[in-house]
């Protein structure tokens, strides 16, 4: 009976994962944590947003999509590998490691419960399909991942257009494209002023904001749609809430003069 060959092409004795896979998928389950935490870096850098129906740009708001889609593709073959798995109920040789489900639902429980099983998973078809995926998109994560993370997005050069960045905690920056200084929170108030009717999920909300020093949580934004002080202005696609950037803005500017008003009572 001929071996089998694995995805890679390298032939496979016994099961459907070569040894050189097999150490992939152990590298990728181990490193997740880390590679979707650099990945929320990079994905809260600058995007271009075009208006629809015109040709005029206008400043992005920090969001990478490509970062953004990698981590999508992560999740759902992290999650769809942790339910196949469950499903053909692979087991493992180290006792401390035999419990059905991993002991929490966190993307490290989840990766080191599936790392410890990667052996058995080589001997399933479907499983090595799987996390052969799951192995892809995380040499993509790595190659979308964007640094210096210490760098933030503060808008567009009024005289030339440039994209600007400034270095963490710095008041002003100096534009790469004319040479022009840049006054750091005035251009990300105009940034924030023409995005303020973009329509975002609670998500995009939260890491835009939060990354343009305006911290706001999705759990924040879901207590003011709860109290009925935030709109749903519509829906994604695949359902998830949008609401008006400008509006959530508004309520945690209020919160922030509130607060800081308060200190001072």
């Amino acid at each position: 009976m001929s071996a089998q060959i694995c995805r890679c092409g390298h032939p496979v004795p016994d099961g459907y994962l070569c040894r050189e896979c097999v150490t992939l998928l152990w590298r990728a389950l181990n490193q997740m944590p880390t590679t979707l935490e650099e990945l929320e870096t990079t994905r809260t850098r600058q995007a271009r947003v075009s208006h629809s129906g015109g040709a005029v740009s206008a400043p992005g708001l920090p969001w990478h999509q490509g970062a953004s889609l990698v981590v999508e593709a992560l999740t759902d073959g992290l999650w769809a590998l942790l339910r196949r798995t469950q499903a053909h109920r692979v087991g493992t040789t180290e006792a401390i490691h035999t419990q059905p489900r991993p002991s929490s639902t966190t993307v490290e429980g989840i990766s080191q419960w599936l790392a410890v099983r990667v052996e058995g998973m080589a001997g399933h078809a479907e499983l090595a399909e799987i996390a052969q995926d799951l192995v892809d998109h995380e040499h993509r994560a790595w190659r979308v991942i964007d640094r210096p993370p210490e760098l933030s997005y503060a808008g567009q050069c009024d005289l030339c257009g440039a994209h600007l960045y400034a270095v963490t905690g710095t008041p002003v920056t100096t534009c790469s494209g004319c040479g022009r200084s840049h006054d750091v929170a005035m251009r990300r108030a105009a940034l924030l002023q023409a995005a303020s009717d973009r329509l975002v999920t609670a998500r995009e909300a939260a890491t835009a904001l939060t990354t343009l020093e305006m911290p706001v949580t999705m759990e924040r934004i879901r207590q003011w749609v709860h109290r009925r002080r935030l709109l749903v202005r519509g829906h994604t696609p695949d359902r998830h809430r949008l609401y008006r950037l400008g509006d959530i803005i508004d309520l945690l500017t209020a919160e922030i003069t509130r607060t800081q008003t308060a200190s001072l009572d």
